[in-house]
């Protein structure tokens, strides 16, 4: 937070921070970033969900290393449609990191989150305000949230 707030010219003395403590786990079965629309086109309403295998690292990953990238269009709720944009690079042909049945999943955590969670102001004219969150599957299978923060589209 501190070097986006830095590279962005973000005064620090006026951010709000929060803390989540949660346990750490062994043996993740995967770990993914989600947006409650996609961040990298102002028109898309899609939510964007990039994921990895085990505990590899999403967004900082290592050379050649990329995660599977996946939209979901979600309506009141429910997951109407999902588009395999790109698998991972780091599993064979065909497999996928997250199952369309923990993507229908995802996408009602991430809609409730955006529809419930209270914002502490209105973004910029003209900006969107979504929300980016941290996941991971544990070894047994439950999906949890790591992380919920603002991000300013």
């Amino acid at each position: 937070a501190f070097e986006e707030r830095s590279w962005y010219g973000i005064d620090h003395g006026r951010a709000a921070m929060g803390v989540l403590v949660n346990d750490r786990s062994k043996n993740e079965q995967a770990n993914f970033v989600a947006f409650t629309a996609n961040p990298t086109s102002a028109d898309d309403e899609r939510m964007l969900v990039n994921a990895q295998m085990g505990e590899l690292d999403v967004v900082s990953a290592g050379p050649g290393v990329i995660p599977e990238k996946v939209l979901l269009q979600v309506d009141e709720g429910v997951v109407s449609e999902i588009l395999r944009v790109s698998q991972s690079s780091v599993v064979l042909p065909g497999v996928q990191v997250l199952s369309d049945s923990q993507l229908r999943e995802l996408g009602g955590h991430l809609w409730t989150t955006r529809e419930e969670l209270p914002m502490d102001s209105e973004p910029p004219e003209g900006r969107d305000l979504l929300l980016d969150t941290e996941w991971k599957v544990l070894e047994d299978g439950r999906m949890i949230c790591k992380q919920v923060r603002p991000f300013l589209r």
